[in-house]
C-alpha cells in the first residue's frame, strides 16, 4: 500500500537522534514501534574494509591498506531551525536557498560531523510518517550550528 510499509523489507534502518522535540519524538518513536527504523543512542565510528584498491599480502593474506571507517548509523536527525541564509552560508536550506537549517552544537553533533554521519533536521521523521514514505534526506540537511551560523555572520 505505502512505500513506508515497504520498507520494512529493507535491512533495518539504524537512526541517531540528539535533541528532539516532543513531537520528533513521537515521530520516532512510532516509525521505531512499527519497526521502519531502528534506534540507537549514539553515532560510532566502524571499520570497513574498501572491496576496491584493498591489496593483500601474500604472506598472510591480511589487507595492507590503511583501514577505512563509516558512521554508524549514517543519519542523525536533531531539531533544526530556519534562519535566513546570507552571502557566506551560499545554498544551505532545506527547501530553499534563503535560509539555513542550524542546530545546537553538541557533543552528538560534532562527533556525527567529525564521522560523516548525515545530520538531517528531525522535520525528517514527521513528513516521513505523514508522507506514510521515507522523504529523500537531502532535502532536510542541516547546514550546520548555531555557534558557526551567528560566527560565519561577524
Amino acid at each position: 500500500h505505502s512505500q513506508i510499509r515497504e520498507a520494512k523489507s529493507i535491512p533495518h534502518l539504524y537512526i541517531a537522534f540528539d535533541i528532539l522535540d516532543p513531537i520528533e519524538a513521537d515521530a520516532l518513536k512510532a516509525l521505531h514501534d512499527q519497526g521502519l527504523c531502528r534506534v540507537v543512542n549514539s553515532v560510532l565510528k566502524l571499520p570497513c574494509i574498501e572491496q576496491h584498491g584493498a591489496k593483500s599480502n601474500k604472506n598472510n593474506g591480511q589487507l595492507t591498506s590503511a583501514p577505512k571507517f563509516r558512521p554508524f548509523p549514517a543519519i542523525l536527525v536533531t531539531h533544526a531551525i530556519d534562519r535566513p541564509a546570507f552571502d557566506a552560508v551560499g545554498d544551505a536550506g532545506p527547501t530553499d536557498s534563503k535560509t539555513a537549517s542550524i542546530c545546537p552544537r553538541t557533543y552528538t553533533y560534532l562527533k556525527a560531523m567529525a564521522l560523516g554521519a548525515n545530520v538531517i533536521d528531525a522535520r525528517w521523521l514527521i513528513d516521513s510518517q505523514s508522507a506514510e514514505s521515507w522523504m529523500k534526506i537531502s532535502s532536510y540537511r542541516i547546514w550546520g550550528d548555531w555557534e558557526t551560523y551567528y560566527n560565519s555572520k561577524l
